[in-house]
This record gives structure tokens, C-alpha cells and sequence, in this order.
């Protein structure tokens, strides 16, 4: 029988219509050709020069480097590699709004940053084809270039997502996160950040989650597939110990998160194939009343117009069939 569950603690809902799909295994995907067949390649070594000149290059003798301006002037031999959006959502010199007579409705200049982030050298997909080594690396970068930005301090939120397949929005195969730095802060940090103010939800989800919905933890860090889900699959990353943003985790935090995601990433590879995500980190720098959280939304159905009039999402995999199915996947060592 379907459902209707309520966000932990927002007013945002989804239908649970379990009828609709019966087994975990209708969801298994393959990766999507018209990505993998691309070439050559813009991220891999070699071709630094297709790209904007890099503003953090990450060298494995641990220094951070930077391009020159030239063709030839680009830093080879890299562990990961830093450099603007060639098409930018937002740039540091935006030019004057369109719609300036439009300022008191709400009109501003598109200030701020959009940067990609190659996390590896090797031509591969995504988190669940990466070593420790460059998980716990790619945490660090993460950090960094987060911390770069708000050093800004026009800079009020950055966004750090990666999209992995083309139904996830992603147009290169090779692995790469996103970054954009805003001059606002977004509607829905800001929502969660007011509903965590008093007793943390996040907090009281770590003590009282059901067993049904954990799928694995570490000394520092629950994942669980959350109540009110609103896609297949849908998985939360949370840290036990209650944290604002990625600058506020320790290193040891840090490395466990980025092996966390490793973890669960190629158990889902196991369950699912070569499926399409979009991994997205919730933070809120200026809050200390902000439980930050990892999120994981594999994209194995498609919003239409019932989401699109209503706001509610339709998930036919309910959290407690999709957690166990997971767990029978993650390695036993």
C-alpha cells in the first residue's frame, strides 16, 4: 500500500508506492556510451591545454601549484587539478544585470565562481572506480576549494556537487565535481538551517534512527536510507558529531567520510550497475546550529509533472526494501 511520509523536519513530503516497482534489481543501469565514447578527452593528462588555465594544481609531492597562461605553460604530472568553468553559471566580473529597473524585485549582479575539480588523472567514471588513495585526496581538495571561496567575503554559500552519467547531467565521462560559490545563501540551507535551531533534528536521527533504514556506520559517520526519500536509493551521509561544514571536520573526519563513500558507492555499483548520481554535499558555514550531511540521489526516475504541480516526489523503492538490498553488497572486510 502506498504511503505518505513527511521530511525529518521540513515541509516537504513524498508518496511511498511501493506497488509500482516490486524488485531492487528493475533499477540496474549501465553507464551511458555517449559519455564513455567521448575523445579525446579534456580532463586526462596530456590535454591540459583544452581546458582554462588551472587555479590549483595538486602535485603528489604535496605542493599546489598553478598554470601559467600559455598553452605550454600548464603543470603536468598532477594528482588532481582545479581550474575555472569554460561556460560559468557565475563569474567574479559579472557584467550589469539585464533586468536592472528589476532590482527592487529582487534583481542583483551574477557574482561569484564556478570551478571544476578533476580528482584523478585516470580516465574513470566515479567514486566507486576510485583507490583510498584518491578518495581521501579528493576530500582534501574538497575542503580547500571550499575554503578558498569563502575567504571571499562576498561569498555566502558554495555548492560542491558532482554529477556522475548524462541523465545526472554530467556531459564528460571523466570523473570531476563541481564547484559554484554564491553571493546568497539558498532557500532550502537556509529552511533546514532555521528547523535545526533548538534540539537538532540531525542529532536526534543519529540516536533514534530505525535499524531498518541504517545501511552502514563508522566511528564517525551513519549512512541510512532516509524516512521520507523522495528517489530510489536516495542515501545520507551524516556525521555523528554535529558539524556545520566540511571545514569543521577534523582530518581523521575527513579521511573516514571520504572512505564512507567509497564503501557505499561500490556496494551500489554491486546492486545496480554502472548507475547515474548526483552526490551533493549540505552545508551552512555561518551557522553553528547547521548539521551538515552528505546526499546521495541516484537518478533512476524521472520528475514529471505531478512533481513538477506539487512539489512531492513519487519514490516507488521505499528506504526499508533499498537499505538491505545495499547492505548485502558492502564489502565484509
Amino acid at each position: 500500500m502506498s504511503e505518505i511520509r513527511r521530511h525529518y523536519f521540513l515541509n516537504e513530503y513524498s508518496i511511498i508506492a511501493k506497488e509500482r516497482k516490486s524488485r531492487p534489481t528493475d533499477f540496474r543501469r549501465v553507464v551511458d556510451k555517449e559519455i564513455s565514447e567521448v575523445h579525446p578527452c579534456y580532463f586526462c593528462p596530456d590535454n591540459e591545454y583544452k581546458t582554462p588555465p588551472a587555479t590549483a594544481v595538486y602535485m603528489r609531492d604535496g605542493n599546489i601549484l598553478r598554470d601559467g597562461d600559455g598553452e605550454k605553460d600548464r603543470v603536468k604530472d598532477w594528482v588532481a587539478r582545479c581550474f575555472p568553468n569554460k561556460f560559468p553559471a557565475l563569474t567574479p566580473e559579472p557584467p550589469p544585470p539585464l533586468c536592472m529597473k528589476w532590482r527592487k524585485l529582487g534583481c542583483m549582479d551574477g557574482y561569484g565562481y564556478h570551478e571544476i575539480i578533476i580528482e584523478s588523472p585516470r580516465h574513470i567514471r566515479g567514486f566507486a572506480q576510485f583507490t583510498e588513495e584518491e578518495i581521501t585526496l579528493a576530500m582534501k581538495v574538497y575542503k580547500d576549494r571550499v575554503s578558498h571561496y569563502l575567504s571571499d567575503p562576498k561569498i555566502k554559500y558554495v555548492s560542491l556537487f558532482k554529477n556522475c552519467g548524462k541523465s545526472a547531467g554530467a556531459s564528460l565521462y571523466h570523473t570531476h565535481t563541481q564547484l559554484i560559490a554564491l553571493p546568497i545563501m539558498p532557500p532550502k540551507i537556509e529552511a533546514e538551517e532555521r528547523c535545526m535551531k533548538g534540539e537538532c533534528p540531525m542529532c536526534d536521527i543519529l540516536k533514534n534512527e530505525s535499524e531498518d533504514r541504517i545501511i552502514d556506520e563508522n566511528e564517525y559517520f551513519m549512512i541510512l536510507s532516509p524516512y521520507c526519500a523522495r528517489f530510489p536509493f536516495e542515501t545520507w551521509i551524516i556525521p555523528k558529531r554535529h558539524v556545520k561544514d566540511i571545514l569543521s571536520l577534523t582530518e581523521e573526519e575527513l579521511t573516514e567520510l571520504g572512505l564512507a563513500i567509497l564503501r557505499f558507492m561500490r556496494a551500489m555499483n554491486k546492486a545496480l550497475g554502472d548507475f547515474p548520481y548526483n552526490l551533493v554535499f549540505y552545508q551552512h558555514p555561518l551557522s553553528d546550529h547547521y548539521h551538515m550531511s552528505t546526499r546521495i540521489f541516484p537518478k533512476l526516475s524521472t520528475p514529471a509533472g505531478f512533481e513538477l504541480n506539487t512539489d512531492i516526489f513519487i519514490n516507488v523503492m521505499p528506504p526499508e526494501d533499498a537499505c538491505p538490498y545495499v547492505k548485502r553488497f558492502l564489502d565484509k572486510n
